[in-house]
């Protein structure tokens, strides 16, 4: 795992305390690693609601809509992943990006319903019409 940052493995390890920590000591919140995953990227993979809450304030400028080597969003993640909690707290973020492709031209909508996850689509659909 090259290229990880302290805040990325905290999110990573969900130790929930090393983030606060982090975060007060200014960590570089939007630092991606080798892959091009950035904090909230692992945090939505590990499908971690208190770590994305964290993250997601406003105070911290934390791109919500940054992209992997894939392409992928955190949104795009959580979707594909099925993990409606933090879909539900990516959608609510102002700056979300719900309508964004990867490189393949599949958008998070297209991968949470792909996966069988109709929580997570209604969640996506109901941010397109909000």
């Amino acid at each position: 795992a090259r290229g990880w940052t302290a805040l990325a493995r905290a999110a990573y390890s969900v130790h929930v305390e090393c983030v606060d920590e982090l975060l007060l000591r200014s960590a570089r919140v939007n630092l991606a690693n080798e892959d091009g995953l950035t904090p909230l990227h692992i945090a939505a993979l590990r499908n971690n609601t208190s770590i994305v809450a964290r993250l997601l304030r406003s105070d911290l400028e934390t791109d919500v809509n940054a992209r992997d080597a894939r392409c992928w969003t955190p949104l795009m993640i959580a979707a594909n992943l099925g993990h409606e909690p933090v879909v539900s707290q990516l959608v609510a973020n102002p700056l979300c990006a719900v309508h964004l492709t990867d490189e393949r031209g599949c958008s998070a909508l297209w991968l949470a319903s792909r996966q069988g996850h109709p929580g997570v689509a209604a969640r996506i659909l109901g941010a397109f019409c909000g």
